[in-house]
């Protein structure tokens, strides 16, 4: 599996499709024991992604 600090954070970056939301939501958790700024940038782009993904349903 990749490590969080591969995530792309910029543009809304859109994941391939084997990734999917529970990843995210595992990665957001695997980097609140390490760094805050990093946890930070994931929600947001987690948030930004759901937007995306909710407006094209």
């Amino acid at each position: 599996m990749l490590k969080a600090t591969h995530i792309r954070f910029s543009d809304c970056f859109a994941p391939p499709l084997m990734l999917s939301l529970d990843w995210y939501q595992e990665a957001c958790t695997l980097v609140e024991n390490e760094e805050r700024s990093v946890e930070q940038k994931l929600r947001e782009h987690l948030k930004c992604f759901r937007r995306k993904h909710t407006s094209e349903a």
